[in-house]
């Protein structure tokens, strides 16, 4: 009696693997919201940022004009059409909120005495600066004013009529305004525009400063003593605060935003069009970065930005740039960075430890959108990056991370409910680093262009330091990628309630010997040099309508439970289209370690479930509808077990496998097929397959059955005692050993 209630337990179990929903609070590709309900993957629309709208397909789209905007005209999220960075107003002094102690300056004014009146205005804005009392207004009309102004001893309201109507002209390299010393808290900078050479405001030792509707452009350098942008913003004379708001900052040299060892606020702004500087003899190289937030070089001192509601595009080399300090990036678009003429590297977003302290960086991106960036979206060395309802796409890769090796600094990425697609080598490269990715899609990865490689999710060692990727990816899909969905490579991950689905085979690179293969939904393998083995908990999942095949294992652990692998299609030649796959390393000779348990694979072909070279344990599965491959039109192996052989000495590798409660259905050649193994199986049921369990001899090792009891096989209904029998059939080819493909560097 006892024996019969253990035999029907499993059975419950399967009746249950194939339908998760019955016993798991949410389908594979969501998770649990406080409420009870179901959270897919991907971007809710209430998570889209301000400016930004729901694009029907789990992402979000900027409300931007369709074309880039022309010089002295900006968009931010939310602008339909490009606009000026603020309004002219009538009069000679236009919307400016003129008042008791107002200072008045204009250049047009000829006559011979100036009192700082609207009647008599002064003719430079350094007199009415100079003029004015503290937080006075300094009111400045149209026209070009060629000067520099230093604000130094006192707060005052800097504005212009408008930034087209109202420019300072740098006639040397310097800033065109300085804000220093503590006295000078609480400046305001207000609708002027400011050219020429070195920087266009400079920042230091002042606290709560403003500059608002500013047009900053054209900042050029001749002094590389200095650093040249248009905001800098750093601690010479002391720390400093600022809030750049409603402003454009437009082809500048080297930095568009620049702070070291302060706050900076950034907010419905435009940064564009940053340049490298010019580059001297035995110059290092010469970026080209919209924001930089750095920690100071000497003390290590870490600033903190946040960046919301902005644009930051077409920026040489980098986008936004952070060492060892702090950043919000939130309901902002970073598009379009690309690299100088001489073809260097170009990252949307890039964050690493500090130059000299060693601290890594922290930034939280939030409801945005990176695309175009050349060659990543977002990135970090030694540094801790987080993701959060933002799309990023259409790049070399979306995400990566790598740890500091040189440093011995770790780094980890977090991305959560965002969308990752249509960038080329890699939606997210994870070497030697931690990352987690929950209620995320990553789709539609396209190929890199050399070898035409798109792989979905890549979690490989470092190759430097030989540190593992370690990963978590919860609730999420990975679906139409190229040659692998997910591949971990001598690194440790932990896949739970996601979907991997449809990776397509490769297409496409430069040598073209490898069109048409590939197609793997998860790939486990040890990682080359060194020698490293990949280890994988595999849970609650769904990998279905991949090619060649669904889960590949090679050299490496796997513990699979309550997941469904089905629909696996063969290669474009008609080969494989296994469902699981658990083998030996052919060149190391590393065996695989696997156990699956309370499982549904189904529809395969050539094989359901293969063991070659290595032991598993396989309990409580069902593996039903193994149909022959396409292209010989033969195998089609419920589950086979088979020994191995390492290349080229041709050292055989045995093969074990624990077989237990499992019931094996339509199976178009062996229900269990034996090849030179070692299997002991019990209670299980092998139904209306060709041969119910076939043993066949390999490199001479003849197959080997311990039959404990409880199997049962017949037509349609299994309920004879399953013989052994040997039908002289051939063991299925080995599959090709996917390549252990390297991402490009990371910045």
């Amino acid at each position: 009696m006892r024996g019969r209630v253990w035999l029907l337990l499993p059975v419950a179990c399967l009746a249950g693997c194939s339908e998760p929903a019955q016993w798991r609070p949410c389908a594979p590709g969501e998770l649990p919201r406080e409420d009870g309900t179901c959270a897919p993957a991907g971007i809710p629309p209430t998570r889209c940022g301000a400016g930004f709208v729901a694009d029907g397909k789990s992402g979000c789209e900027p409300i931007l004009p369709p074309e880039p905007c022309p010089k002295g005209l900006m968009a931010v999220p939310g602008d339909s059409e490009c606009r000026e960075v603020a309004p002219c107003g009538s009069g000679t002094w236009g919307n400016i909120p003129v008042g008791p102690g107002t200072q008045y300056v204009d250049a047009s004014y000829a006559g011979a005495q100036s009192d700082g009146s609207a009647a008599r205005p002064w003719t430079t804005i350094q007199a009415g600066v100079d003029a004015a009392a503290p937080d006075a207004v300094v009111a400045v009309a149209a026209g070009i004013y060629r000067e520099f102004v230093h604000v130094e001893w006192k707060p005052v309201h800097l504005w212009g009529r408008c930034p087209s109507m109202t420019e300072l002209a740098l006639p040397a390299f310097k800033a065109g305004v300085t804000v220093r010393a503590v006295h000078a808290a609480g400046t305001e900078i207000h609708t002027l525009a400011i050219r020429g050479a070195g920087q266009g405001v400079y920042v230091s030792g002042s606290m709560d400063v403003t500059v608002d509707q500013v047009w900053i452009h054209h900042i050029a350098d001749f002094d590389h003593e200095y650093v040249a942008g248009g905001i800098v913003v750093n601690d010479d004379g002391g720390p400093a605060t600022v809030v750049l708001k409603g402003s454009l900052i437009e082809a500048a040299h080297q930095y568009g935003v620049f702070v070291r060892a302060c706050d900076v606020a950034i907010e419905s702004s435009v940064v564009r069009g940053t340049v490298p500087r010019p580059q001297e003899e035995d110059d290092e190289q010469q970026l080209g970065i919209g924001v930089g937030v750095w920690d100071h070089w000497q003390s290590g001192k870490r600033s903190w930005a946040s960046v919301r509601g902005t644009v930051l595009e077409r920026n040489a080399n980098y986008g936004a740039s952070v060492a060892g300090s702090d950043v919000l990036v939130e309901s902002t678009v970073v598009r379009d960075t690309d690299p100088d003429a001489d073809g260097e590297f170009a990252c949307g977003l890039a964050a690493r430890d500090g130059a000299y302290g060693g601290q890594p960086a922290n930034v939280t991106v939030r409801s945005s959108v990176l695309e175009r960036n050349r060659t990543i979206g977002a990135g970090v060395v030694g540094a801790d990056l987080a993701v959060d309802s933002t799309v990023l796409r259409d790049t070399l890769i979306g995400l990566a991370a790598t740890p500091d090796y040189e440093k011995g600094l770790p780094a980890s990425l977090d991305v959560r409910q965002s969308l990752v697609e249509r960038n080329g080598g890699s939606g997210v490269a994870v070497t030697g680093a931690d990352a987690t990715i929950e209620s995320t899609i990553v789709r539609d990865t396209v190929g890199e262009p050399e070898s035409g490689i798109g792989v979905g999710i890549w979690l490989a060692r470092n190759p430097q330091n030989g540190w593992p990727g370690q990963a978590a990816v919860r609730g999420s899909v990975v679906e139409g990628n190229i040659w692998v969905g997910v591949a971990v490579y001598g690194s440790r991950a932990t896949i739970e309630s996601t979907v991997v689905r449809q990776t397509q085979t490769l297409h496409g690179g430069e040598d073209g010997e490898d069109e048409g293969i590939g197609g793997f939904g998860i790939v486990i393998a040890q990682s080359s040099a060194p020698v490293w083995r990949a280890a994988v908990a595999l849970r609650a999942s769904l990998v279905e309508k991949n090619h060649t095949a669904g889960v590949a294992v090679l050299g490496s652990d796997v513990l699979m439970s309550s997941t469904i692998v089905r629909d696996t299609l063969p290669d474009d030649d008609g080969h494989f289209g296994y469902g699981v796959t658990i083998g030996s390393h052919p060149s190391s000779g590393f065996r695989s370690s696997a156990r699956l348990r309370d499982c549904l694979v189904e529809h395969s072909h050539g094989i359901g479930v293969e063991v070659t070279g290595s032991d598993a344990t396989i309990e409580s599965i069902v593996v039903r509808r193994t149909e022959p491959t396409e292209a010989e039109e033969q195998f089609g192996d419920g589950i086979s077990v088979a020994a191995g052989r390492i290349a080229p000495a041709g050292r055989m590798v045995p093969a074990t496998a624990r077989i237990r409660g499992t019931r094996v259905e339509a199976s178009a050649r062996a229900a269990l097929a034996n090849f030179g193994a070692s299997v002991i199986y019990a209670w299980n049921t092998f139904s209306c397959a060709q041969f119910d369990v076939d043993g066949e001899e390999l490199y001479g090792v003849s197959p080997n059955f311990d039959h404990i009891g409880g199997n049962l096989c017949g037509c349609p209904v299994a309920n004879a005692e399953c013989v052994v029998g040997s039908a002289r059939i051939g063991p299925p080819p080995r599959l090709p050993p996917p390549v252990e493909h390297e991402p490009p560097s990371t910045p």
